[in-house]
């Protein structure tokens, strides 16, 4: 298949290019800059304005795709930008949990694609940082789903984390604990949904093969608690995380942090990796950066 990725080789972007290339597919990537990565001459690449209509009419429009893999739509004007200037036979598009706030009550089973519907939500134009960014993604959805000529998927991921994530929201928790810095943690037994970098792009690739439509959670299986992961940290490092409602923010304490019910990909026939062992993996890995950056300060 020739497949089209819009966005770069950072985070689960390179993954997808890598799962793309090993399932045989023609792959080009339009990214807004030259981004350095090791496909060498294995996929194509052409420099984009990703916002802006003239630039992808001009540099890509003369072409049809079997796909396009878009990472980048944040708002409904991004929706008609693409479909307006790019011919492709199907679009699988990178959503987001963010759909779903303000949350309410998580149901025992995590949050299902029902409680955001896209089809029928009025749509409204906007372009990027015009709204929030969970209204923007509504919106996105809602043009994806509304307007689209051709079969669409969105995926929904819950934070995406691996040792390419730049975000650094786990790591807060291990340097917090092992240096004992006060935290302020809003809901301790909020449950979380992840999906590691590896696992999204693989699973976007994934789509791109398939014929499934609609909105879809991604997610690893299972879910956690901050306060497990808090326990987990304490246990490896032998100390006590420091509380204080004067504290450091929790950096999912207030974002999109709840449970996720990925049971609709699994009828697809997708299943995902526990969740467990790949979050023990990451913080055992934090902690040993931490260890080594702590010793490196004592010379």
């Amino acid at each position: 298949m020739k497949v089209l990725v819009l966005g770069g080789t950072r985070s689960f972007g390179i993954h997808l290019i890598q799962a793309l290339l090993d399932a045989g597919h023609q792959v080009t990537v339009a990214p807004r800059g030259l981004l350095s990565d090791y496909f060498g001459e294995q996929v194509r690449r052409v420099q984009v304005e990703r916002t802006s209509m003239d630039s992808l009419r001009k540099r890509l429009g003369h072409e049809t795709f079997d796909v396009v893999c878009d990472n980048l739509a944040l708002c409904s004007e991004d929706v008609r930008t693409v479909f307006t200037a790019l011919k492709a036979a199907r679009y699988v598009t990178v959503s987001s949990a963010s759909v779903y706030l303000p949350r309410g009550e998580a149901p025992p089973g995590g949050v299902v694609e029902g409680a955001f519907d896209p089809y029928h939500t009025p749509l409204a134009w906007s372009r990027r940082n015009a709204v929030p960014y969970e209204e923007g993604k509504r919106r996105m959805e809602c043009a994806l789903f509304q307007t689209g000529p051709v079969p669409c998927t969105a995926v929904r991921f819950p934070p995406i984390i691996g040792e390419d994530d730049h975000s650094k929201r786990l790591f807060f928790y291990v340097e917090h604990i092992y240096k004992r810095l006060p935290m302020h943690i809003a809901n301790p037994e909020l449950s979380l949904s992840f999906i590691s970098s590896r696992d999204a792009g693989a699973f976007l690739a994934w789509l791109a093969g398939q014929d499934w439509a609609g909105p879809v959670n991604a997610c690893n299986a299972g879910s956690v608690t901050i306060r497990e992961i808090l326990s987990y940290i304490e246990s490896k490092c032998r100390r006590r995380a420091v509380l204080s409602p004067e504290g450091d923010p929790d950096p999912y304490g207030s974002g999109a942090g709840f449970a996720l019910d990925a049971s609709l990909a699994s009828a697809w026939g997708y299943e995902f990796p526990p969740l467990e062992s790949l979050l023990a993996n990451l913080l055992n890995g934090y902690l040993k950066e931490v260890r080594e950056a702590v010793r490196l300060q004592r010379f």
